[in-house]
Formats: structure tokens, C-alpha cells, sequence
């Protein structure tokens, strides 16, 4: 029964999400108990009838912090090895916090809030003593989607401003590559964006035939691998459309299609947090939309809505 289910839900008359600390939980894909995963364990639409994600779901997978005057970074907090404690804060809100003992340590507090057909993340870091930055990243492990690749606003090199591109991989590399072409998405219903199939050229592991054929397909290469983009990315799910929207330029973004198989993508991004003073708060902003798909006019209106006055921003720029 749902009630026997770890963590916290929040339930509305679209959405039902589940956040889990981590606890120990069963994973179905594998068939195996988990621990060490914290985050949205679980996002189901009444109609669409799925939990979009699979495997560790959209999990907070570290946190670094670089002390000041040390310019080797400090893991001091790992989340997916240490504790994080959850709680239900209102009717549709819960929290997630981790309060470290080191003196290098990263505070963690990540604020979940469900509304209508989405879910706001209010992300706050601090240390206890002065730090040169930090970085974090969240894995986002999607369930048997038809079509791996992201749809977004990017900047290329040599491209004086950001076009529509179609983000793709080739698989698991040693240097995480990301693959990029041009797309048009004006006009364009869900079926049209899932016509050129990437999975078939796609490998858990990357390969010379998966990049040869990825390449093939007309998509090229970039530097920096993680392009800057316009603060939002989208994918297909059925036909469904699953939207992250990221209100300050510190977010970067990511995607592999290896996750536990080619249709298990990763969906990914992180924060690259600038320097900070000892016991300074910072906090950060993102929405995950999750709805049927009306349209690129309809997801331009959903970014404007959420990044506001960071609506002409780019995220990623300072990323390698």
C-alpha cells in the first residue's frame, strides 16, 4: 500500500510526488534494496499513469565545497553516502537538510513545493568558514523514455547568440561528452520530435560506432562540453513534456543516455556556487513541469513565468 511507502507525499489533483531521505528502498528495475539516495523518488500523473522516473529517480548526488586558501576541493558532504534528514513542512511542501560537523563542510537545505503541475526547488548552501566556491550535482534517471535526447536554447562556440539545439550522447565516456545539432521545435507537435530515433545509435558505453553514428546524424561536438543555455531544457515522455527550468545563471546541465538501459537517460544539472564568507546563505531556484505537451509557445510561457527578472540570463557560462 502506498501508506507503507518511505518518505514524504505530496499529492495534488495532477501530480503525486514521493521524497525520499537515504533510507534503505526497494528499487523495481533492479530488483534490489537501495540506500544512499536522496530526493523525488517518485513523479506520477494521474493520467499519464507512470513514474517518469526509474532507478535512483531525481536524486541530490554531492555536494563539494573548496575551502578558502586550499584550492584542493574538500568533499566534506557526499550525500548519497550521508545522512540527510527529510521532513513534511505543509500540505504540499517538504525539506530536505544536511547540518555537517566539519569545519569545510557544505549545509544543505533543499525545499520542495508540489503545485498545480509542478514542483518548485529552493536549493541553500553555507560553510562554516569561508569558502572559494563549490559544486553540486543531482542525477536526474528517467523510466523507458521513447526518445533520450533534450531540447533547449544553446550557445556554441563561434555562434554569437543561443539557437535551438537538440542535445544528445553517444553513451558513457571518460569525458561525458555531449553531442549537438540544430532543431527547429516551432509548429511541432510531440510526435514530431521523436521521429529521428536516437536510441538505436546509442550505447550504454560509448563506442567508435555509437560516436560515428551520432555523428552521422548530423550532430557535432562543442567546447565547453556543457554549453551554455538559456535556463531550460525539455524532453519527450510519451507525449508528455517533462520541463526543468533553472532561475539563476550559476546552474549547469548534463545529459547521458546509460543509465541503467539506452531508455533510462540521465537528465542532469548542478550548481557551480561562487565564493562565500563563513555562515553566508545562498539559495537557488528551479521548477520541474510536468504535463502534456501544447507546444514550444506554451513551455516559453511556463520559462518567463518562473525565471523573471533572469529571463535574458544564460546559465553554464563559467562551466568546462
Amino acid at each position: 500500500m502506498q501508506e507503507s511507502l518511505p518518505g514524504v507525499s505530496l499529492e495534488n489533483d495532477y501530480l503525486r510526488v514521493r521524497i525520499v531521505d537515504n533510507a534503505p528502498r526497494y528499487i523495481h528495475h533492479t530488483d534490489t534494496i537501495v540506500g544512499g539516495q536522496n530526493g523525488i523518488a517518485c513523479l506520477f500523473d494521474r493520467k499519464h499513469h507512470k513514474n517518469i522516473f526509474s532507478l535512483c529517480g531525481l536524486q541530490f548526488v554531492l555536494a563539494n565545497a573548496r575551502p578558502a586558501q586550499n584550492k584542493d576541493i574538500v568533499k566534506k558532504i557526499a550525500p548519497k553516502p550521508a545522512s540527510m534528514s527529510l521532513k513534511q513542512t505543509g500540505p504540499n511542501s517538504a525539506q530536505l537538510s544536511r547540518i555537517v560537523e566539519e569545519e569545510g563542510g557544505l549545509n544543505t537545505l533543499i525545499d520542495y513545493e508540489l503545485a498545480e503541475r509542478h514542483v518548485d526547488q529552493t536549493l541553500t548552501f553555507w560553510s562554516n568558514r569561508d569558502i572559494d566556491g563549490f559544486n553540486t550535482f543531482c542525477s536526474s534517471q528517467m523510466n523507458q523514455v521513447q526518445y533520450t535526447s533534450l531540447f533547449m536554447q544553446g550557445k556554441l562556440e563561434q555562434v554569437a547568440q543561443p539557437q535551438w539545439l537538440e542535445a544528445s550522447s553517444a553513451g558513457h565516456s571518460s569525458d561525458g561528452r555531449v553531442y549537438y545539432r540544430t532543431f527547429d521545435p516551432f509548429g511541432k507537435t510531440w510526435a514530431d520530435h521523436v521521429l529521428d530515433n536516437p536510441v538505436p545509435r546509442q550505447k550504454h558505453t560509448a563506442d567508435p560506432a555509437s560516436i560515428a553514428a551520432t555523428l552521422k546524424a548530423g550532430f557535432i561536438v562543442n567546447e565547453p562540453n556543457k554549453c551554455p543555455f538559456t535556463g531550460f531544457y525539455y524532453g519527450i515522455i510519451d507525449d508528455y513534456c517533462y520541463l526543468m527550468i533553472f532561475r539563476e545563471p550559476a546552474f549547469y546541465f548534463w545529459t547521458c543516455c546509460g543509465g541503467a538501459t539506452q531508455r533510462n537517460p540521465t537528465w542532469d544539472y548542478g550548481i557551480a556556487g561562487k565564493p562565500a564568507k563563513a555562515g553566508e546563505r545562498v539559495s537557488y531556484h528551479l521548477r520541474l513541469v510536468f504535463k502534456p505537451f501544447a507546444g514550444v509557445e506554451d513551455i516559453l510561457e511556463e520559462v518567463r513565468a518562473f525565471r523573471g527578472a533572469y529571463a535574458d540570463s544564460l546559465c553554464g557560462e563559467f562551466i568546462e
